[in-house]
């Protein structure tokens, strides 16, 4: 696989996520982006820290979207995407009306992808928000980046590797 996102932009992401509803809180779109981008590079792509547990192996990009994640109080955020939320959610649902599933989500693997995130945005809606941001203030990339400041990017480095520790357990 030589595409390094399975995404090319968050915005893509996003567009999908409309796609199964008509409007997303923006908290809950912030936290969605965040453990989307966390679970699928532990689930999706080998790392030393989880190499001998995988069971299969898949030709996916090591990256969901390229990620700029900032350690907001309330958790990780893209403020990008906080931004155009806030001032033109509409953007986001004329995204999703040009969004084609089958552009994406055409290869077996592809279509694994696509039951991860459908699941994973089911928990995310499901949650409530301060339990969201309370299991995003346990990661450590967000104590880390959050120790330096508030709007600090947090190292997406840091964010996977955490994660597929996570995910070896």
């Amino acid at each position: 696989m030589t595409k390094k996102y399975f995404f090319e932009n968050v915005e893509d992401l996003i567009a999908y996520l409309y796609t199964k509803v008509d409007t997303i809180p923006p908290l809950k779109l912030q936290k969605a982006l965040y453990f989307l981008y966390a679970y699928y590079s532990a689930m999706f792509t080998a790392h030393e820290e989880n190499k001998d547990i995988s069971e299969v192996t898949y030709n996916l990009p090591a990256e969901l979207f390229p990620a700029k994640f900032q350690a907001w109080y309330y958790g990780p955020v893209i403020n990008s995407v906080y931004l155009l939320r806030k001032y033109n959610e509409d953007h986001f649902k004329q995204l999703a009306d040009k969004f084609s599933v089958y552009k994406h989500f055409s290869s077996p693997d592809q279509k694994q992808v696509r039951g991860f995130i459908d699941k994973l945005f089911n928990t995310v809606l499901k949650s409530s928000d301060f339990g969201l941001v309370d299991r995003s203030h346990e990661d450590k990339a967000w104590k880390n980046a959050f120790a330096k400041g508030r709007a600090r990017e947090m190292d997406s480095q840091e964010i996977i590797k955490e994660y597929a520790v996570k995910f070896a357990k």
